[in-house]
């Protein structure tokens, strides 16, 4: 027990400093907003994603980071959709690329087709209401 307490001791005053605190996904959500679909892997830009799709927004989500781990979000308001789009590519490995046209810019992204699929099918389920 004594060792425990040394331990704890010197984490708090040599290695706590060096770390932050990351806040788990569902500090980033906005009051009354609710989990559609979670865990479809997605690739936009060249860095991979977690797309989650609420009853809002369309959130891409990646924690970064060996040692110091950090939280990237990406949001995109379910309103400001404009037009969505869906299409394969590659003859031996295909990949499905999912084309989101917003109010001001326009995101692409990609996966395996099973899962480009699906996200495609919750947005479509999702967009507009």
């Amino acid at each position: 027990m004594q060792n425990r307490a040394l331990l704890d001791a010197f984490y708090v005053k040599f290695l706590k400093p060096f770390f932050i605190i990351v806040m788990p996904l569902e500090e980033y959500l906005m009051p009354g907003e609710e989990i559609y679909t979670r865990g479809i892997a997605v690739r936009l830009a060249g860095n991979e994603y977690e797309a989650i799709l609420t009853n809002m927004r369309l959130l891409l989500y990646a924690r970064r980071g060996l040692i110091v781990k950090r939280d990237e979000l990406i949001s995109v308001k379910l309103r400001e959709i404009q037009n969505i789009h869906y299409r394969e590519e590659g003859l031996i490995s295909k990949r499905g690329i999912l084309v989101i046209d917003l109010l001001d810019r326009r995101i692409s992204l990609a996966g395996t087709p099973e899962a480009m699929k699906s996200l495609y099918q919750n947005l479509m389920a999702h967009w507009g209401r």
